[in-house]
């Protein structure tokens, strides 16, 4: 029997031209799921790198890593830009300073017309183990320098502003603690710290004043403020013990009362020592701060001097003033 032939089926130019679109679209839909998964590998891949970057910064931040080297026992000098001014601050670190090991931050203001480097030259704040900082205050409207919160300073918040961008740039470059960070001032300063402490919650730890001036009063009640301790001088010729409306400074007695109205305390002892000084203290606050006021006779208005314990040696105010502060961590 005779085959026959196949017989070809003619396709029409129609059923190409649609199958021609079938598998563009087919591509293209291909194409699109190929992006999409390629996209999601990419982001995904993205969030992964920036956890190991979080990771790897908290690695470094706890063990301090990647923190400059700086001469054991030295203090060096900085400059930034903050609140439109440009600032400078010098940082000492002690004779046993490690870049690998953790250490408190103590931030010191000194008084009027004063400067970092003074304060640090009389203040003995270097012999503690402690990254101590020293900030420069500006010029204020008498002709010397002033910091924030006193009739004869500038205006604006730029010292509060300057000590948060001062202790950043602290953090960055050394191997501090946040959790161990304090400030202590003088006259002015004095002042000036329990204003940093209003302003900035949380950031100190405990805060220390000699012979404060305290002329602007922080009615926070709410946030958490600092253990404080202050140092006054009962005949004080500068800032009255007893306050002044001249001068606007508050009797300190009354101030210190205040403040641990504002930290919720609960108990308050009044003892006196040896020396004749008087120590009003205040406990049981809020959260677990202490507010304590010393009153010392017959020295002038300053850095004062804090009698030793018998048998302890000579009087070392900044050794007291670290007591404090070790007793608050």
């Amino acid at each position: 029997m005779k085959k026959q032939p196949l017989k070809r089926t003619k396709i029409s130019d129609h059923t190409v031209l649609y199958i021609i679109v079938l598998i563009a679209f087919v591509l293209m839909c291909t194409h699109r799921v190929v992006i999409e998964v390629l996209a999601a590998n990419i982001e995904k891949n993205d969030a992964a790198t920036a956890q190991v970057r979080r990771e790897t910064l908290a690695l470094q931040q706890s063990h301090c890593t990647g923190k400059q080297r700086v001469q054991q026992g030295a203090t060096a000098t900085y400059t930034l830009s903050s609140g439109g001014y440009e600032r400078t601050y010098h940082v000492h670190v002690p004779n046993t300073y490690k870049p690998s090991q953790k250490y408190p931050v103590i931030m010191n203001y000194d008084g009027i017309d004063g400067g970092g480097m003074k304060m640090e030259s009389y203040s003995s704040v270097d012999e503690l183990p402690v990254i101590a900082v020293y900030p420069d205050s500006l010029m204020g409207t008498t002709g010397f320098t002033a910091w924030q919160g006193a009739p004869y300073s500038l205006e604006g918040d730029y010292d509060v502003q300057f000590t948060k961008d001062m202790l950043e740039a602290v953090n960055q470059n050394y191997c501090t603690d946040p959790s161990k960070v304090f400030a202590i001032g003088m006259s002015n300063g004095g002042g000036f710290v329990v204003i940093a402490d209003c302003k900035l919650p949380g950031v100190f730890q405990a805060i220390a004043s000699s012979s404060g001036a305290y002329y602007t009063a922080c009615d926070d009640t709410t946030t958490k403020r600092a253990s404080l301790l202050a140092l006054h001088s009962a005949i004080d010729p500068q800032v009255p013990y007893v306050g002044s409306a001249t001068k606007g400074v508050p009797a300190v007695n009354e101030w210190a009362q205040q403040q641990a109205m504002q930290r919720a305390c609960k108990i308050s002892t009044h003892t006196s020592d040896v020396y004749g000084s008087q120590h009003l203290e205040w406990k049981d606050c809020r959260d677990g701060e202490r507010v304590l006021l010393v009153v010392l006779q017959d020295q002038p208005h300053g850095w004062l001097s804090v009698p030793s314990a018998p048998g302890m040696g000579s009087p070392n105010t900044a050794e007291y003033i670290w007591s404090f502060f070790k007793s608050t961590i």
